[in-house]
């Protein structure tokens, strides 16, 4: 059996690094955005206090999630909690970034009421929503498209991982903690008396915040799938050959095999 491969690449250590500065930059403009807004009431035109904004809520999340080390070699405790992490602020950056598109869509009006509300321009206004809707998912996009194999290692199993194969059922229960994440969050904070018409003075119908929160979700959750079990196929092609036991899981397009011996194909 052959050892992993390195996979703490120039390209993946810029982004350990870079990370840590999107966590750094995110905790403080949500620090400094709740406390400088949290004095003030909400009115009919909505509630400028940011803390009442379910984009907050998730940030808080997403702030959870750069903060915590991406690593092969840690504690299967610390890898479970980082996959928890990571599933919940995957999915619901791009609910939250297809659910303001819709928001913007039913309000035109949205960002200039806000700029005049918050006595700032609208440009800065375009900015600000900008870094905390659409910014989040772009950055997720980049991370598993330059760390996906040290993603991976937190969302697969211990026994998976000596065995090098994983199968659906490995992380099946983290990819449906990933696709709830959303729901989860939106009914946390409709408990604590929040909705769109109170806070952002827009009236999305519920049958369409729940539809469009579903698409984004299930649509993120099935390509973090994709790119995990492909992910692994590289991994376990690059470290050698699988256990003779796992041959018989590898009969198949998918593989190359000789002499009983079965290596995956590369993507």
């Amino acid at each position: 059996m052959g050892r992993l491969p390195s996979i703490t690449l120039p390209p993946i250590r810029a982004w350990l690094l870079a990370r840590r500065i999107v966590c750094f930059v995110f905790a403080l403009y949500f620090m400094v955005a709740t406390i400088r807004t949290a004095p003030q009431q909400c009115s009919d035109q909505g509630c400028p206090s940011l803390i009442t904004n379910l984009t907050f809520w998730a940030l808080a999340i997403h702030i959870v999630h750069f903060a915590s080390p991406l690593s092969a070699f840690q504690s299967r405790e610390h890898s479970l909690l980082n996959a928890l992490a990571h599933g919940a602020s995957h999915s619901i950056s791009w609910c939250i970034a297809l659910l303001v598109t819709v928001m913007y869509i039913h309000k035109p009006s949205f960002m200039a009421d806000h700029a005049k509300q918050e006595g700032v321009s609208t440009a800065t206004v375009w900015i600000l929503s900008a870094l905390v809707h659409y910014v989040p998912p772009l950055l997720h996009t980049v991370e598993l498209s330059t760390a996906h194999k040290l993603v991976l290692f937190n969302y697969v199993p211990s026994a998976a991982q000596k065995k090098y194969t994983v199968h659906v059922s490995a992380v099946a229960p983290l990819l449906v903690w990933s696709f709830l994440s959303p729901f989860i969050l939106e009914l946390c904070w409709m408990a604590a008396g929040f909705s769109g018409k109170k806070v952002y003075a827009v009236d999305i119908p519920l049958w369409e915040n729940y539809l469009v929160t579903a698409v984004a979700s299930a649509l993120s959750t099935f390509g973090l799938l994709r790119l995990l079990m492909n992910s692994w196929n590289e991994i376990a092609f690059a470290a050698g050959a699988l256990p003779s036991n796992d041959v018989r899981d590898c009969e198949s397009k998918f593989c190359l095999c000789n002499n009983g011996v079965c290596r995956r194909r590369m993507k």
